[in-house]
């Protein structure tokens, strides 16, 4: 859902079939001196993961032990992520991303942008993805 008066402002929730739930609430509000922030919290089991712009790390363990790690800088990925891709198409290796997870995330990123531009609530993406896998089966392994 968009907020109406605000179109820099959105909330998406995916509920998955194992019955996960993912949200992501992207906003442009905040402290604009240190750029895009993001802020993860991660729940599985009986555990609890919180990540805090990629600097503070706090993961609260089953058993009530908490792990905390602090980086001075940020550092989200995209050097990396870049040099990766850069090696794939190069042909010096090979994803190490599995073509499922690309598929489902391409799936449900493009239609959660559809679904903001257009106003809907609630799609079933299920079947858009087994047409990928099917389209793709027998090319390459999914």
């Amino acid at each position: 859902m968009a907020s109406p008066g605000d179109p820099e402002s959105s909330a998406i929730s995916v509920l998955y079939k194992n019955g996960s739930v993912l949200n992501i609430t992207a906003s442009d509000k905040g402290n604009s001196l240190r750029g895009v922030q993001e802020k993860i919290e991660i729940r599985y089991n009986n555990e609890t993961i919180f990540i805090d712009d990629f600097v503070l790390l706090k993961h609260i363990k089953s058993n009530g032990l908490i792990i905390r790690k602090r980086k001075i800088r940020r550092i989200k990925g995209h050097d990396a992520m870049y040099k990766n891709f850069r090696q794939i198409i190069e042909k010096k290796k090979v994803s190490c991303y599995p073509v499922h997870d690309l598929i489902n995330t391409s799936v449900v990123t493009y239609y959660s942008s559809r679904m903001l531009q257009e106003g809907t609530r609630n799609k079933s993406v299920e079947n858009e993805i087994h047409a990928f896998y099917n389209m793709i089966r027998g090319v390459i392994s999914v």
